[in-house]
């Protein structure tokens, strides 16, 4: 993982930018790049190819990464309050206890990615609709788009959720799936499911 400083960094993404509005060059490629507490409001990385790359404690606010590559990437702790992440690819990327507040994921895909412990409040999911979030110890319930829900590391669609048994849960567990899971699922989901 190669480390970029500030100055290289913001060069980068002001070149990427020009490229953007003159239409013309490559992409940049920021594939395994380290940029921990790199400060990058309102940068437009749309199309930018991140994969890998350590964003860590990032400060992301407002950023354009439409369409952006971003799978595998650290993002633990980013604040990607506001984000333009439309049509991103966020497969397997880490984003523990990232602050994706008002966030635009929709049809961002989240296949496999980590968001344990982050904040949803008022993110816009898969079909243009508000993300919504219950967080009742010990899991945090996280539905993406009327299909896809997320309850506590364990992805599946919210007809799965409804149909799963949990036979070999705990009774604790069997318990918060038929008073927590379920009926949170069936409230936001409605007739959809």
């Amino acid at each position: 993982m190669r480390t970029i400083s500030k100055d290289e960094l913001k060069e980068i993404v002001e070149r990427h930018g020009k490229r953007l509005r003159d239409k013309g060059g490559e992409r940049d490629n920021l594939s395994g790049a380290n940029m921990t507490d790199a400060n990058l409001i309102n940068a437009n990385m749309t199309d930018a190819n991140l994969s890998g790359a350590n964003l860590s404690r990032a400060n992301l606010i407002n950023a354009n990464m439409t369409d952006a590559n971003l799978s595998g990437a650290n993002m633990t702790g980013a604040d990607l309050t506001g984000a333009n992440m439309t049509g991103a690819n966020m497969t397997g990327a880490n984003m523990t206890g990232a602050n994706l507040s008002l966030a635009d994921l929709t049809f961002a895909n989240l296949t496999d990615a980590n968001l344990s412990g982050a904040n949803l409040t008022d993110a816009v999911g898969g079909s243009g609709d508000r993300i919504q979030c219950l967080q009742i110890n010990p899991y945090k319930i996280i539905i993406l788009d009327k299909t896809t829900v997320w309850g506590g590391c364990t992805k599946k669609t919210a007809k799965q959720w409804l149909k799963y048994s949990g036979k070999e849960l705990s009774e604790s567990d069997k318990k918060y799936l038929e008073t927590v899971t379920k009926p949170f699922i069936r409230m936001v989901c409605g007739d959809s499911v």
